[in-house]
């Protein structure tokens, strides 16, 4: 096996690994290997963190931006340099992280760093790793991240293993997402509730109805969260009131947005807000 594969002249990198949003997530089952089989749509957003990945003598992780909890070598954009150097030899970088996106919001972002991590070294190091390969380390480092590798809408499934590309039942529509300061960690959130088999919700978004939107597609984590954090159920009640046509929490975290027809009329200025329009 080669050593210390470097073979790009490009002293750097620089990307912008984004996040996404859950258009209904339903949780089926627990599984013998520990995991939950899921089921709903990923929609991705616009809305980014920024990773720079530079030629170094020898590795190093840096961030700025919103705090990060935890040990360093538990970040995914770390675990993501060390599963490429083990398996490939790659030589060292130094990778700095500037974190926009809070951590622990559900929308996905600490998973799409760990990704665009493994992409850009990918090219940065001229590995040539084909689409199952990429696939296959995304899922080593966590269930969200194979829906990263591209920045498509897709019906995930299973742990995140299984995904289909689906029709964006929201393109031109615009977003508010609020991120609340009362977090939920995922490991409380699935100990509050029970998996239930239950009708694909996914198939409800074909008629863009959103009174049937707001009746039927669920996220299952809510009713639980919602009891034990009743400050994330009045944001989704705030977003309601602020014009939105569907409003959810995303994941199993701290975020609650809103779909809008028109630019929302204004902003809950006692949390962070990201505003965007779905492409």
């Amino acid at each position: 096996m080669n050593t210390n594969i470097f073979v790009r002249k490009v002293p750097k990198m620089v990307g912008f690994p984004g996040s996404k949003i859950n258009l209904g997530l339903q949780v089926l089952r627990k599984r013998s290997d520990g995991y939950h089989d899921l089921r709903g749509l990923f929609i991705p957003l616009e809305f980014s963190d920024v990773l720079e990945i530079v030629r170094s003598d020898s590795f190093h992780f840096t961030y700025t931006g919103q705090q990060l909890s935890g040990d360093s070598n538990s970040n995914l954009v770390v675990r993501a340099y060390h599963l490429l150097q083990e398996s490939f030899g790659i030589a060292p970088v130094s990778i700095h992280l500037h974190k926009v996106i809070p951590e622990g919001s559900g929308l996905g972002a600490g998973s799409a760093d760990g990704t665009k991590t493994l992409l850009m070294l990918n090219e940065l190091c001229d590995l040539q790793l084909e689409v199952q390969k990429l696939f296959d380390l995304a899922l080593q480092l966590g269930s969200d991240c194979p829906f990263f590798l591209t920045n498509e809408v897709k019906k995930v499934e299973g742990r995140g293993e299984q995904i289909a590309p689906f029709r964006n039942p929201i393109s031109g529509c615009h977003i508010l997402v609020i991120v609340s300061k009362i977090k939920v960690s995922t490991n409380d959130a699935f100990s509050w509730i029970t998996p239930v088999e239950s009708v694909d919700c996914t198939s409800i978004v074909a008629a863009t109805n959103y009174t049937i939107w707001q009746q039927q597609i669920m996220n299952d984590f809510e009713k639980a969260v919602f009891e034990k954090r009743p400050e994330l159920k009045e944001i989704k009640q705030w977003h309601y009131e602020n014009g939105a046509v569907y409003a959810s929490m995303t994941g199993s975290g701290c975020a609650v947005y809103g779909i809008y027809e028109t630019p929302p009329r204004k902003r809950l200025n006692s949390c962070f807000c990201w505003a965007g329009r779905i492409v």
